[in-house]
């Protein structure tokens, strides 16, 4: 993952209706912080496959889920596929979304609609080339604020990693 990754040097917590630093965490070797590094998403996706590909027991399926049964009683799944092809399992993950397929199998079979929140939190990739410079320093900032937080760090392709909840 290393080669996928941008080391940081500094963490900095900031209020954010003042600006002022409240605090600022070295992230190094002497202060026993490192690594301390972020990730893009495509770099872990492709150290996890690179890794996944020489495990025998774990199997890649590039299909779409169509559906999931669960029998309680025997502790299996079921997992019915877009091109056809079910699969028995043991466990099933489902990182589909919010709106994704696996959602409705959260409990059991159960239909679950998304519940609306008062909290909301939005993420950004901006290019670095197009904000100022110093949101390209190899730091986390987290703006800490009454009514919502803001969280960015750089990553190693040149992008920003911009989070927003408020």
């Amino acid at each position: 993952i290393k080669a996928h990754a941008k080391t940081l040097e500094v963490m900095r917590l900031i209020a954010l209706t003042t600006g002022h630093t409240l605090i600022s965490l070295p992230l190094d070797m002497a202060n026993r912080r490192q690594p301390y590094a972020s990730v893009t998403r495509r770099g872990l996706l492709a150290e996890l496959m690179t890794k996944i590909t020489t495990l025998d027991n774990v199997s890649v399926i590039k299909a779409k889920v169509a559906s999931v049964a669960s029998d309680l009683a025997k502790a299996k799944a079921s997992i019915s596929f877009d091109d056809g092809t079910i699969m028995d399992a043991d466990w099933v993950f489902g990182a589909d979304g919010i709106n994704g397929v696996c959602r409705r199998y959260i409990q059991g079979d159960q239909a679950l609609k998304p519940m609306r929140s008062v909290r909301q939190a939005h993420r950004f990739v901006i290019p670095l080339g197009d904000l100022p410079e110093v949101m390209a320093s190899a730091s986390t900032s987290v703006w800490l604020g009454r009514e919502g937080h803001i969280v960015h760090y750089p990553l190693s392709d040149d992008h920003l990693n911009l989070v927003i909840t408020t």
